[in-house]
């Protein structure tokens, strides 16, 4: 089967599940189902491009700028704290009255999610896949202070933060929203930035993990 052939299945059952989930999110009202679904299909995405398209998305791990990409991560996490509280001051109680820690499991699911889950699944797409086909389409480089930026870690940058306009379906205010595309731009460019000198994602997760578990601390306290 020719390449150009599956890609057009990989977009249209792609399709699919994006409406399958948000009609479970919106209809059903089962968000945490919902959460690891989207992030399966985003890590069964980056795995077809791996294993059809010969795509290097990264899978081995890098020391180098390690200390940079923990860093970034504590950095972003405690602005996710100050985002929480000073954008949506009471959304934080909502969503413990709304789903209190009231088992070992739901606290477990929690904590995997927000330390391993979301982190790794959308390292592998976003740096794993469109990052390095962006770097490949667009390798000028930008300096920025004193930092060679490929145009591609940008691009694709900018697309991880924009994506994050979909948490407004999840019924998050919008003044929210625009802040958190804001914040997980600029978290894009500089983890992009890593996984352009290392090109692995698991050095890119460990910011990505650090960034959104530090952010969920606000909810057990």
């Amino acid at each position: 089967m020719q390449k150009s052939k599956l890609l057009r299945i990989i977009l249209f059952i792609s399709l699919l599940c994006i409406f399958w989930i948000i009609y479970m999110r919106i209809l059903w009202g089962l968000p945490y189902i919902t959460i690891f679904l989207w992030h399966l299909y985003l890590l069964t995405i980056a795995v077809l491009f791996h294993l059809i398209f010969r795509i290097d998305i990264g899978l081995h791990f890098d020391r180098r700028l390690l200390l940079e990409s923990i860093l970034i991560g504590i950095i972003f996490g405690v602005i996710g704290i100050i985002l929480e509280i000073k954008s949506i001051p009471n959304y934080a109680l909502v969503f413990l009255s709304r789903q209190t820690f009231e088992s070992e499991i739901y606290v477990a699911l929690h904590l995997f999610k927000m330390w391993f889950w979301i982190g790794f699944t959308e390292e592998a797409l976003f740096r794993g896949v469109i990052q390095t086909l962006l770097l490949m389409r667009f390798p000028r480089q930008i300096k920025i202070h004193n930092y060679q930026f490929k145009v591609g870690t940008i691009l694709a940058g900018l697309i991880f933060g924009l994506v994050h306009i979909i948490n407004v379906f999840g019924g998050l205010p919008l003044c929210y929203v625009i802040c958190q595309v804001i914040a997980a731009t600029a978290f894009g460019i500089a983890v992009g930035y890593i996984y352009q000198e290392t090109r692995s994602i698991f050095t890119t997760s460990i910011a990505h993990n650090l960034a959104n578990g530090i952010t969920s601390v606000i909810y057990f306290l």
